[in-house]
């Protein structure tokens, strides 16, 4: 069981339980929102501009992991889906919608499987 230390109560200048202020830790130099291995921050969307690399493609997926921890299927489907934008944006033709889920997943498993 850890003890709380308290702050000087700002109210009576004295360390007391009245005023409840936890001392503040220092804060860490690292950033914690970027991906361990790909150090980059879990984004959003796909850069609009060029055709993504696998890691985007991951930063993407883990965006949408982190919104919804509980459904990874629905995660890879709008990364997918992102992708298949993309492509079709770029005027590219791509393999099948289920192709495409599948490599996401195993890109997923890919990352998953280092982090251990």
């Amino acid at each position: 069981m850890s003890r709380r230390r308290f702050e000087v109560c700002p109210y009576c200048t004295t360390p007391c339980n009245e005023g409840m202020i936890p001392l503040r830790t220092m804060s860490s130099t690292r950033s914690t929102d970027k991906l361990w291995l790909v150090g980059a921050p879990a984004t959003q969307e796909l850069p609009s501009s060029v055709l993504p690399n696998r890691e985007e493609v991951l930063c993407v997926l883990q965006y949408h992991a982190k919104l919804n921890p509980r459904d990874l299927a629905f995660s890879v489907r709008q990364t997918a889906l992102n992708v298949q934008h993309q492509y079709s944006k770029a005027n590219i033709p791509t393999i099948d919608p289920c192709d495409i889920l599948k490599k996401v997943r195993r890109l997923h498993e890919e990352y998953n499987g280092l982090k251990k």
